[in-house]
């Protein structure tokens, strides 16, 4: 069973994936007050920081997504970001994706706060607004060109 496990003498429980969790994080983003922001952007950086150890690793080395290091530049940490986004676009009902895709383009696109841009910014990989933004970008590419 995909997303599921199991702990000794314990039953198989349904979790969460890790691309619809970055889901979650976003749309608590949108909806959320300030003050949380930064706690949601640190928990998506971390989820990108580690989705290659969590099992994606080779899939960037083989199969349909062997593209995604050639297109960005053999940017590890692009392709990762694409990798997390295709993944979350495939996951995802029509209706959430356009509204993620609307609210990463204007984070992407926009001068205005951000605040997602400003969570990631928490991480030592994304230290800067430009790599921060950089790296939705990325997310963004992979949800639009599944």
């Amino acid at each position: 069973m995909k997303n599921t496990f199991g702990l000794w003498q314990h039953p198989i429980e349904k979790i969460v994936s890790l691309p619809m969790l970055v889901v979650l994080k976003i749309v608590a983003v949108m909806d959320r007050e300030h003050a949380r922001h930064k706690k949601d952007g640190t928990d998506i950086a971390f989820i990108l920081e580690n989705y290659l150890n969590a099992g994606n690793g080779l899939r960037l080395l083989e199969g349909p997504n062997a593209d995604l290091m050639a297109a960005c530049g053999n940017d590890l940490d692009a392709a990762t970001a694409r990798l997390l986004g295709r993944d979350m676009a495939t996951e995802m009902h029509p209706d959430t994706r356009n509204r993620i895709r609307t609210y990463l383009e204007e984070q992407v696109k926009s001068s205005g706060r951000c605040h997602l841009v400003h969570g990631l910014m928490a991480s030592s990989r994304f230290p800067t607004f430009p790599v921060a933004r950089a790296c939705l970008g990325n997310v963004l590419a992979g949800i639009e060109n599944i």
